[in-house]
């Protein structure tokens, strides 16, 4: 009796061990994919900015340098998850001799999706408009790809 009492909770034990295992998540789909924004100077588009830093403006006015260097000529921005009028201002500044800044209002709509277990949600972005308000150095701007749904290429163009 003691065999087969063994025996039985031997075999509970395993069947629980077995049952209890859950398939490894692995997240391979990409996360959300942010805005790629390229800067293209209209006399001479082999040129890339001599010194470019671009900042967003936070809730509270003030500025958080989200991208910068030498030598470049587009940059990735991360378009916030927000529910209010879906307005990001991006100020870029070109510093040769002098330092140049441009306030660039992106209007944009977003929806979420459910990927999976492991990665969770990750958003979709839909570019609605853009608009500058200042031209001391960006003279025009266009929409490449209204829909943000990965980093293969870029999505604003802002001529300079």
């Amino acid at each position: 009796m003691k065999k087969y009492l063994a025996l039985l909770i031997l075999s509970c034990f395993t069947f629980i061990i077995f049952n209890s295992c859950e398939e490894n998540d692995i997240c391979i789909d990409p996360k959300t994919p942010q805005l790629i924004i390229k800067f293209n100077n209209e006399n001479n588009p082999k040129e890339k900015m001599d010194s470019l830093f671009v900042l967003k403006q936070n809730p509270d006015d003030t500025y958080t340098q989200v991208a910068g260097g030498v030598g470049r000529d587009s940059i990735i921005f991360p378009l916030p998850l927000e529910k209010t009028d879906h307005t990001t201002i991006i100020v870029s500044k070109r510093s040769a001799v002098t330092d140049f800044a441009d306030a660039i209002n992106i209007n944009y709509d977003y929806r979420t999706e459910y990927v999976s277990k492991a990665c969770g949600f990750k958003a979709q972005y839909k570019i609605l408009s853009i608009k500058s308000p200042t031209t001391n150095f960006i003279k025009s701007y266009k929409i490449l790809r209204n829909e943000v749904t990965d980093q293969v290429s870029a999505h604003i163009q802002l001529n300079y």
